[in-house]
């Protein structure tokens, strides 16, 4: 009966130790496109962090006008970039993923302006293609 205790200890002593060391021997993988999304996010937010640190200095004074143009300039350029390539990896996903419902497609010679259905379906899919992306981060 008393080895029987020991034996239950010393499983479950196992299971402990498993159950710690296992994110060590089994380590996470990051598909190559997730790292260079995660790279991007990184770089965006120390961008966006760059250009609040230069509004305030410009604020305090620090920065004169000249300065504070240029370096915010830059800064919103290099922004503008980065948000462009997390975008366009963006698209790419989506379009690599089947489309669930087709739309329908207006000859422009035929048609005589702007259709409100068609409108309101794009912006519809465009929101939710937005809160899935933001659910995804």
């Amino acid at each position: 009966m008393q080895t029987l205790g020991v034996m239950i200890a010393f499983f479950l002593f196992l299971a402990v130790v498993y159950l710690i060391l296992r994110p060590f021997l089994v380590p996470e993988t990051i598909v190559d496109e997730d790292l260079a999304t995660i790279q991007l996010d990184i770089q965006k937010d120390r961008i966006i962090e760059a250009i609040r640190e230069i509004d305030m200095d410009y604020q305090t004074g620090k920065l004169s006008d000249e300065d504070y143009n240029l370096l915010r300039s830059r800064y919103t350029a290099a922004a503008g970039e980065i948000i462009r390539r997390i975008d366009s990896d963006a698209v790419a996903d989506a379009q690599a993923e089947p489309e669930e419902q087709a739309l329908p497609v207006q000859d422009p010679e035929t048609s005589d302006g702007f259709d409100d259905e068609l409108d309101d379906e794009l912006e519809r899919q465009i929101a939710e293609r937005k809160s899935a992306m933001k659910e995804a981060r």
